[in-house]
């Protein structure tokens, strides 16, 4: 196991963040009522779990966990829970239209969970939920709904971390320089005849590994012969109102680029360098870790989903988690414009097969940010300096020994693109649309 357990300095910096947001949710975020000396204190949290795809089955099971849990509001209760939701009829069964539902769960005088219905405006009744407008109606409704509020979300879903929607599992289809000579590629670039609709890519199931568990692996919302994504920017530009917390259960997303891209619109955020098993966060705890007065909130999700995998055998033994306050990024990000900019030929030569892995099937888009800079050859105080910068923005980290085949053996608790190992079309994907890559140049 690799897990950094905060020194004390670290240690009382996360109680007083912690404290302070549960000062100014509870204090400073509002929602206003009929009059404005009638203010209330409330949090809301939605869970927006997007399985209109292979993942039906677990996320049933999740949400399922979720109302059977350790704690739920009272309809009371200052803070508000919502689950945000589509699955279909049956696993694999996409061809039969189901509804898209908001609903506020909360518990009735005997802690069962009770379930309203919501109805949101302009919502279609078989949304895609895995679309900038679905998500940005739901948040829009929140918004209006429960204004002023102290806001926080759990996403579940599919996820590849900042690549384009449907490159992961199909990059012959984008990238004429694909050619991995991987089992698990996808059919020729030539086998779409038919143009897509709007925002749609080509749906390309990945084969499972029949010796792995399974792992939320490809983002979606399967229709037919396509698909929909959710990018970085969708998620962005949806946003009509600032997040306390943004916890993605969901594969890939534990970057420095998806944490810089969100940094203006999420205060902690908790994600995973790897890919993620199947079951993900322990929902059974969630909603009282974030909910409840004693909960440790987002710290508390992250640690729980470590000690849930941690305890498993064999290669349910796999986890890579980390929390990172998004607000503290400032000196990362001067250390390694510096470093980008000093080590920028070695880091082009860097052999990928030297550094630290989070990827599998040679989707090599993913590797430890600290390692890269190690082995473009920084100087001892340059690590130095890089280290503290990574200890002031990373609240947790923690990684098992493995994530599947995965040896984890150097762990900063932050991802990052190599240069080294990627084409011309990704490498200008990179430069143009991600605020990390122009804040520090990594990608000329």
């Amino acid at each position: 196991m690799i897990c950094t357990a905060p020194h004390k300095r670290l240690l009382d910096r996360i109680v007083l963040a912690l404290a302070l947001l549960a000062l100014v949710s509870g204090a400073t975020s509002c929602c206003r009522h009929d009059t404005e000396e009638d203010i209330v204190p409330k949090r809301v949290l939605l869970i927006y779990s997007a399985g209109f795809n292979s993942l039906s089955g677990y996320l049933t099971t999740n949400i399922a966990d979720l109302k059977e849990g350790e704690y739920l509001p009272k309809k009371s209760s200052e803070d508000i829970l919502l689950l945000a939701s589509r699955l279909p009829v049956s696993p694999g069964n996409y061809s039969v239209a189901t509804p898209t539902y908001l609903i506020r769960v909360y518990g009735d005088s005997k802690g069962k969970a009770v379930c309203d219905t919501l109805s949101v405006p302009g919502l279609a009744d078989n949304a895609i939920m895995s679309s900038r407008s679905t998500l940005k109606r739901i948040l829009d409704y929140i918004d209006k709904t429960w204004p002023n509020c102290s806001y926080g979300m759990v996403f579940s879903s599919h996820a590849t971390g900042w690549l384009p929607a449907g490159y992961y599992a199909d990059p012959g289809h984008y990238d004429p320089e694909w050619n991995s000579g991987s089992i698990f590629d996808a059919p020729p670039l030539n086998r779409y005849d038919t143009a897509l609709p709007e925002g749609a890519v080509p749906y390309v199931e990945m084969p499972s590994d029949p010796d792995s568990p399974p792992v939320k692996s490809v983002g979606q919302d399967v229709s037919g012969s396509f698909s929909f994504e959710l990018s970085l920017k969708d998620i962005r530009e949806s946003l009509p109102f600032h997040l306390d917390y943004l916890l993605f259960d969901a594969c890939l997303m534990g970057g420095v680029e998806v944490a810089y891209e969100l940094r203006n619109d999420v205060d902690l955020m908790g994600f995973s360098q790897t890919e993620v098993l199947a079951e993900g966060f322990d929902y059974h705890k969630l909603a009282g870790t974030l909910l409840r007065p004693d909960g440790l909130g987002p710290y508390g999700v992250c640690s729980d989903y470590f000690a849930l995998y941690e305890a498993q055998t064999g290669q349910k033994n796999s986890a890579t988690i980390s929390l990172v306050d998004c607000r503290r990024m400032g000196s990362l990000t001067e250390i390694c414009r510096e470093l980008f900019d000093k080590y920028r030929e070695a880091i082009l030569a860097v052999d990928p097969d030297s550094v630290q892995r989070y990827y599998r099937y040679e989707r090599h888009w993913f590797y430890d940010l600290r390692d890269i800079l190690i082995k473009a050859g920084m100087t001892s105080e340059e690590k130095a300096r890089l280290d503290a910068a990574l200890d002031e923005c990373i609240l947790y980290k923690a990684a098992t020994q493995y994530f599947l085949s995965i040896p984890i053996t150097s762990y900063s608790g932050l991802s990052m693109f190599l240069p080294a190992n990627g084409s011309d079309y990704i490498k200008n994907y990179y430069k143009e649309n991600l605020s990390w890559n122009t804040a520090t140049g990594l990608v000329q």
